[in-house]
């Protein structure tokens, strides 16, 4: 294999991709046992009202884009920060789901955006056209604690098991010359460790692994997020939020590291 002058080359994973999805690695699996140790049912645990409720919530991630590509005979490194990436995308959609009933629960979680520009500076200002989507379904089960005392009042515990589907298909004119035209589908893992502050207040930690099957090797996704309560029916959230990937398919690979803000906000009735 052959690299673009001044570029990687990503045969083998890059020790800086395997140092953050390492740190991800270990930040989901630490959550995960957390909900397993206080989801398991017991005396203290208290199951979450019963009855049907239903969530939607649209949001908005501001995020900064670290990948490395190999397409090919050749690897370029693509660098982004949230100005770069609001001046190429031409749509983009949000948004998360969840229907609880007594104590189980529903969801997904799906994102939406399409690039399309006649100079895409990390492809030698190639034009480029491209559609991603990837979508996260699945069911799981609330477990409610009360400590009793303490800052906290209450600490929710939501383990989940879904699958994930995701797609990005474009073409790169030029020096590239290509059609993109990749999916994958794979079963996840994960949950959500949160607790109330108060009344109003509540904070929440959910990860996400995948990459059991298909072209994706490894992705984690990460959100850290401060819920405040406006009403019953309305709440305003803001996050944090890191997500990691690695895809192979045939003499392509690709390293994705997404980090931003998260501002979003949640309807339930």
């Amino acid at each position: 294999m052959h690299q673009v002058p001044g570029r990687v080359d990503l045969t083998s994973e890059t020790a800086g991709a395997h140092s953050r999805r390492r740190m991800l690695r270990l930040a989901a699996q630490a959550n995960l046992v957390v909900i397993l140790i206080l989801g398991a049912p017991d005396s203290a645990a208290t199951a979450p009202p019963d009855g049907n409720r239903f969530l939607v919530a649209p949001y908005v991630w501001a995020t900064n884009v670290d990948a490395e590509l190999a397409l090919g005979p050749d690897s370029v490194p693509v660098k982004m920060n949230v100005g770069d990436v609001l001046s190429y995308v031409k749509y983009g959609a949000m948004g998360y789901l969840q229907w609880n009933f007594n104590n189980n629960f529903l969801f997904a979680d799906g994102t939406a955006a399409g690039m399309d520009t006649d100079e895409f500076e990390p492809f030698f200002n190639d034009p480029l056209k491209v559609d991603f989507r990837v979508v996260e379904t699945g069911y799981g089960r609330h477990f409610l604690l009360r400590p009793g005392s303490g800052p906290v009042r209450e600490i929710l515990v939501s383990p989940h098991l879904g699958i994930l589907h995701g797609s990005l298909n474009g073409e790169v004119s030029g020096t590239f010359d290509m059609d993109i035209d990749y999916s994958w589908t794979g079963l996840t893992i994960g949950g959500t460790v949160s607790a109330a502050l108060d009344k109003r207040f509540r904070l929440s930690l959910r990860t996400v692994h995948s990459g059991f099957s298909g072209g994706l090797k490894d992705f984690y996704n990460v959100l850290l997020a401060l819920r405040y309560r406006v009403s019953d029916r309305v709440a305003l959230g803001v996050g944090y939020r890191i997500a990691s990937a690695r895809y192979t398919t045939g003499d392509t690979v690709v390293d994705v590291d997404l980090n931003g803000a998260l501002l979003g906000v949640e309807l339930s009735w």
